[in-house]
């Protein structure tokens, strides 16, 4: 699994290509988001189905980006996490 780092040097402001990939879901979607809270980590699994890429050609690094369909979504039970050692 990939860390993503948001890369920002002092005095610089976060520009798009530097911020995290993030993405939306309603309650009927992933019913447990009901019960979780704003600024703490969840792990979840995703399956994806990739829809299209392109290389920024306005970019100087014309780096490839791929857009994404999400096709299955789940979250591990707690009991789970807690055999695994996450808290």
């Amino acid at each position: 699994m990939h860390t993503l780092k948001e890369e920002k040097k002092k005095n610089e402001t976060l520009s798009y290509d530097m911020m995290h990939p993030t993405f939306s879901l309603k309650a009927s979607q992933l019913p447990e988001i009901k019960d979780w809270s704003v600024g703490k980590k969840y792990k979840m699994e995703i399956e994806v189905e990739m829809i299209g890429s392109n290389k920024d050609e306005y970019s100087e690094k014309q780096e490839l980006s791929g857009r994404f369909k999400i096709t299955k979504i789940g979250v591990e039970k707690e009991e789970d996490d807690a055999k695994k050692g996450y808290t």
